[in-house]
């Protein structure tokens, strides 16, 4: 069958249209949804026993692996709180779990142990299957409601501080895709040790990603100056020297903590950087973020930030193209979470360790890269890896007609460096060192990495 082709605008505007969006089970655990037993006004067709019902056996997948997302107030759509919500679209939910495209997860199995997986089983796909097709009954009459847990206005309590946007953001129905970058001027008065954060937005159902930055270089309020409206388009600069990435969010992402020991420095010179990549909706949406920030009380060491790859894609028409990159721990270190950063050419994107034993340790492995449900990725339990340990990434493109993912009909030259829409290879990895003694040793190598990836390419330049 040949691929279906989506023209740029079509494919950004893809996860405000799609019949199922982004479910993310650490929401589910911190705003349990309620099933409400109030029985349908339509009849539902009896089933035996041995018959898959909603009640007994949808209920739990759906208020475990969907519900958290589908309901109202979150980037959903649509509801799926009632067995009225979930019959409604029965046929929609079985095709969609059966293709797996939802619940959206991107790690194969078996390649890094992750938290908050949300990958059905096959088990489940069969059981979603058989209720559609003996007609969706709902099952026995549920004489109590499932109880909700009381939904805290942040999942990690009452922050230390919380800074909002000084201005909303106005995103018109007819706006395309984008990144936009927002500032938040001398929020400290004194040196802080950042544990944990947090991001929400107002317009949860057009803000597809976020990025937070401290900035020490004063760069960042110049282009705001320059900017001369609410924000500033500076998608390759948010990450720029002298620039931390603090965190990172998808749609429904649960909030960022630092590894326990560790903690992000932030001094009252610095400037925070929030990046946002906006989806429009059709509709037009003000949004006004706000972040929550968790400080401890005794300052602590930085956590570690490995990056690999971390190179602008310049893909001409037709062009295949593999960026590797490669980094040997210098001393034993501890691996927490890994992040893959790519955009719409990309095929696939493998990470892998090395051991000096020579034994192979995967951990991760996208082999379809979905820009759509791209998110940070945090391990169930840290990895400890010996000092001598090679970590590897590789990331795949593909600019020709045969990548269905492509941006275009036909195949363009992608720019560099000038927007969310332009192609970008990185991995990033936090990581500590596993003695204390070492974290010096561990710092100096990491600032004297530099640029080390490599391009293999079908036969155009450009890269960098």
């Amino acid at each position: 069958m040949k691929p279906i082709k989506l023209s740029r605008k079509r494919l950004c505007s893809l996860a405000a249209t799609v019949v199922l969006t982004a479910v993310f089970v650490n929401l589910s655990a911190q705003r349990a949804p309620v099933y409400s037993a109030a029985r349908s006004s339509r009849a539902a067709k009896p089933a035996s026993s041995a018959s898959p019902v909603y009640a007994r056996d949808i209920a739990p997948i759906v208020l475990h692996a969907c519900a958290s997302c589908h309901q109202p107030g979150t980037a959903a759509p649509f509801s799926l709180l009632t067995y009225d919500d979930v019959k409604k679209r029965a046929p929609q939910i079985a095709e969609l779990t059966r293709t797996r495209y939802m619940p959206p997860w991107l790690p194969k199995p078996g390649h890094g142990d992750f938290a908050g997986v949300r990958r059905l089983s096959d088990g489940q796909i069969r059981m979603i299957a058989n209720w559609v097709k003996a007609g969706a009954p709902e099952g026995p009459h549920i004489s109590q409601r499932t109880p909700a847990r009381p939904q805290k206005t942040w999942p990690l309590g009452r922050p230390d501080l919380v800074v909002r946007m000084t201005q909303p953001f106005t995103l018109n129905a007819g706006d395309v895709e984008q990144c936009r970058s927002f500032l938040f001027p001398r929020f400290l008065i004194r040196d802080r040790a950042l544990k944990a954060v947090d991001y929400r937005a107002s317009a949860p159902g057009v803000v597809r990603h976020a990025s937070l930055f401290a900035d020490s270089t004063r760069k960042a309020r110049l282009q705001q100056q320059q900017s001369g409206a609410v924000g500033w388009t500076d998608f390759p600069g948010s990450a720029g020297p002298g620039r931390r990435r603090l965190g990172e969010w998808a749609v429904g992402s649960p909030p960022v903590q630092f590894p326990k020991g560790s903690a992000m420095r932030l001094a009252p010179g610095d400037d925070l950087v929030l990046q946002l990549r906006f989806q429009p909706n059709g509709r037009q949406e003000n949004e006004r973020s706000e972040i929550a920030l968790y400080f401890s009380d005794a300052p602590l060491p930085p956590p570690a930030m490995l990056a690999l790859g971390n190179a602008w894609i310049n893909l001409r028409p037709n062009e295949i193209a593999t960026v590797t990159d490669a980094f040997t721990l210098p001393v034993a270190a501890r691996l927490y979470a890994i992040s893959p950063h790519a955009e719409l050419m990309c095929r696939a994107i493998r990470a892998d360790a090395t051991l000096p034993n020579g034994a192979a340790q995967p951990l991760l492995w996208i082999p379809n890269f979905n820009l759509d449900w791209a998110e940070p990725l945090r391990y169930r339990a840290p990895m400890d890896l010996p000092a001598g340990t090679r970590i590897t990434v590789t990331i795949d493109y593909d600019n020709s007609a045969h990548n269905p993912r492509n941006a275009e009909d036909t195949p363009m030259v992608s720019g560099a460096a000038t927007g969310c829409t332009d192609e970008y290879a990185g991995v990033e990895f936090q990581i500590t060192a596993l003695q204390p003694r070492d974290i010096p040793a561990l710092s100096q190598a990491l600032a004297a990495k530099g640029a080390t990836y490599t391009v293999q390419s079908s036969g155009a330049t450009g890269h960098g």
